[in-house]
This record gives structure tokens, C-alpha cells and sequence, in this order.
């Protein structure tokens, strides 16, 4: 059982941290026992923290006051933080590290951004409590950083204080229950710019392992052909263990980051397989609020381009030949349901509904080996596709 360091070692954990700020490194062996940091009490370290095993057996802090570091954060043991009510507070006025050298993510109850700096994620960081913005950045680099199911932010997120996705990394909030919930993302490398996405769910079922993941680019998308009026950032959103998910996504920009004729820029979405294609969202982008807002059910990457990038659409039908069970992806213009009808060579209809965009599968192997036709019928337009069943 790990021993308590009480008063008397919490403070020669103050002298040491204060000994050790000039080297601008606070270094703790404590052979697996605790520091206990109570309930409003405030220590600060003026420097880097480096946690390091002794006899192989790591320190613990347990925070139920409040610790501040200026410096780098250098993780050597297997879980540095105690569950518990205080803050780790990031004050650094450069750049600010926080690493690990275990595979385990970095776990912390409540992480509060309080410095003028940036601090960097070498490390994946799990928050189970609360992230509070203050002041800072906040980037993920190529790690995630996971809010979990009960996790919140607050505070004042905005062009000083936001989460950066400046690499391969993610903003990943874990969601088991329908929740509506604003990402607090944005960018720093063409100037400072809060780009939140508010995502308000009208549909789908969750489940312990449900999540949305987000990142933001802040360039124009590759596959953008739009030649002069686009958006120069695109948000990559992701859900993943949600079943029929349907939601009203709302993204956020600044008004120097659209180039061209805004009246003559339109929200869209892109898809990576099978393909490229971008149905658009039938409407301009807000020059008021500085926003657009897409409903959808399919998720991907979302930007903003001209019209004659996304006026088109278009119905594949595969496997074709099939044995009766086959899969119809849809391209459209615009959201929303369209009707669809199915036929035999004699024009009969044997199905109709309605369909919207992306991929849907569809099951007639009772029916008879031969050729049948599937119509979708757009606003502007019917497209008839041959099903060959074998």
C-alpha cells in the first residue's frame, strides 16, 4: 500500500519545487508514494515537471487542489494524476510539452489552458472532468485528446484560447447518450481563428462506445476545384458506433478566410470513396453570423466552394450483375429524400420509396433472374439505372 505523504512532505514538495525552479525543472522520486496536493491549496512550479520512477515504482499526485506548471510535462509513470477535484494548470508563455514515454494516454481530471503560449500534445491526454479556457492553446499535434462521457468544457473559448488540430491528431468526445455539444476547435497558422462546430443531433441511436471526432484544416481542400470563390478551411467530422446518425452540423469561420464572392459560395460535403462528389448544401454562407449550417446523415469532410464544383448528381448501382442483393449509392445536388422506383422489363413496379444521398443496400433475391430498372428522380432530372440479376 502506497504511503501518504502528508503536511510535512507537501511542503519539502513546495521547497523542492521552489529549490528547482531556477534549473526550470521540478523532478520527483518518491519510490510509489503520494503527494497530496489537499482541497485549495495552490502549488506552482516555475518550470518543467519530470515525473521519474524510483525502483521502478512511479509517484502519484493527487490533486484535490490546484497545480500549475509553466514549463514542459515529462510523464515517466504509468499514471501521474489521481482522479480527483483539482486542476493541472498549463501557465507557459513559449511552448509547453506534455509527453509520456508509457502507451497508456495521459490522464487528468480537470485541465484548465491559463498560459500566453501553446502547449503540445506528444501524447494521447484523456480528460474525464472538465477542460477550462482561459488563455492558450491547446494543440493535439499528431495525438488525440479524448473528453469523456461526462467531460465538459467552460470557461471562454475563443481566438485566444482554443484546441488546434495542426496534424494527424483529433478532438475525440466520447458520447453514449444523444447530446448536443460544441467542438471547440480553430487554428493559429494564417492568424488566430475560433472555428467551433456546433453539432445539435436529430436522430440515431447510441451507445457506450459512440464518438465524434473532429479536425480542422486551415487551407483550402485538395479536391476543391472551386477556381475563385471557396472557403480556405475545411472540418473533418467522424462518428463512429452510431446507428442512423443525423444531425445539424453548424461551422464557424472568419470573415477573412473566404475568398471571392461570398454570395456565390456554398456549403458542401466530400466523400473519399468511390469517388469524388459534392452535394451542396442549398444555401449560401451566412455573411452575418459567419457561419452555414448542413443537415446531414453521411459525415465526411465539410468546406465551402462555388456552384459549379457541386451541380451534379449522379446514381451507381454495384455489384451489377448481382444475385438480387446490391447496393445503390446516390450523388445529389442537395439534401434531402428523393423518390425512387423499381421495375421489371414490362414497366411493373415492384418497389417504390424514397432515398437520399449516400449508400443504401437493398435485398430482391426472391426475384426472378433478368433485367430490372431503378429510377431516382431528382429535381431537375430522372436517372435510370439496368440492374442485371443472375
Amino acid at each position: 500500500m502506497n504511503r501518504l505523504i502528508y503536511i510535512p512532505l507537501l511542503l519539502a514538495f513546495v521547497l523542492l519545487c521552489k529549490t528547482q525552479a531556477d534549473a526550470q525543472q521540478a523532478v520527483f522520486h518518491n519510490s510509489g508514494a503520494q503527494i497530496v496536493i489537499t482541497k485549495g491549496a495552490d502549488v506552482n512550479i516555475q518550470g518543467s515537471m519530470l515525473s521519474e520512477p524510483s525502483n521502478n515504482i512511479a509517484p502519484k499526485i493527487k490533486l484535490n487542489g490546484n497545480l500549475s506548471v509553466s514549463g514542459d510535462i515529462i510523464n515517466h509513470s504509468d499514471n501521474l494524476f489521481r482522479i480527483s477535484e483539482g486542476y493541472l494548470i498549463l501557465t507557459g508563455s513559449g511552448t509547453q510539452v506534455i509527453s509520456s514515454n508509457f502507451s497508456s494516454p495521459f490522464l487528468v481530471y480537470n485541465l484548465e489552458l491559463n498560459g500566453t503560449g501553446t502547449t503540445l500534445l506528444q501524447t494521447n491526454v484523456r480528460i474525464i472532468n472538465d477542460l477550462n479556457f482561459q488563455q492558450g492553446y491547446l494543440d493535439v499535434g499528431d495525438q488525440d485528446l479524448v473528453l469523456y462521457s461526462n467531460a465538459f468544457t467552460s470557461g471562454t473559448p475563443g481566438d485566444q484560447s482554443m484546441i488546434i488540430t495542426s496534424g494527424t491528431g483529433r478532438l475525440i468526445k466520447s458520447m453514449p447518450q444523444q447530446e448536443d455539444i460544441t467542438l471547440p476547435v480553430g487554428s493559429t497558422a494564417k492568424g488566430a481563428h475560433y472555428s467551433p462546430v456546433d453539432v445539435a443531433w436529430q436522430s440515431g441511436t447510441f451507445y457506450s462506445n459512440s464518438i465524434v471526432m473532429l479536425s480542422v484544416k486551415p487551407e483550402k481542400l485538395d479536391a476543391n476545384t472551386s477556381p475563385q470563390n471557396y472557403l480556405e478551411k475545411y472540418w473533418d467530422v467522424q462518428v463512429s458506433d452510431v446507428d442512423n446518425p443525423k444531425a445539424n452540423l453548424t461551422f464557424h469561420y472568419a470573415p477573412e478566410e473566404v475568398f471571392g464572392d461570398s454570395s456565390q459560395i456554398y456549403a458542401m460535403r466530400f466523400f473519399e470513396n468511390n469517388g469524388q462528389m459534392w452535394p451542396r448544401f442549398d444555401g449560401n454562407l451566412n455573411p452575418v453570423t459567419h457561419s452555414f449550417t448542413f443537415a446531414t446523415s453521411n459525415f465526411g469532410k465539410f468546406t465551402a466552394g462555388d456552384l459549379g464544383t457541386s451541380d451534379f448528381s449522379d446514381v451507381i448501382v454495384f455489384p451489377n450483375p448481382n444475385n438480387g442483393a446490391f447496393s445503390i449509392k446516390v450523388i445529389a445536388p442537395a439534401e434531402g429524400m428523393m423518390d425512387m422506383q423499381f421495375t421489371n422489363m414490362a414497366g411493373q413496379q415492384l418497389y417504390s420509396g424514397q432515398i437520399d444521398q449516400g449508400i443504401h443496400e437493398y435485398d430482391f433475391t426472391n426475384s426472378p433472374k433478368g433485367v430490372y430498372f431503378v429510377k431516382i428522380f431528382f429535381s431537375n432530372k430522372i436517372v435510370t439505372r439496368k440492374i442485371v440479376i443472375r
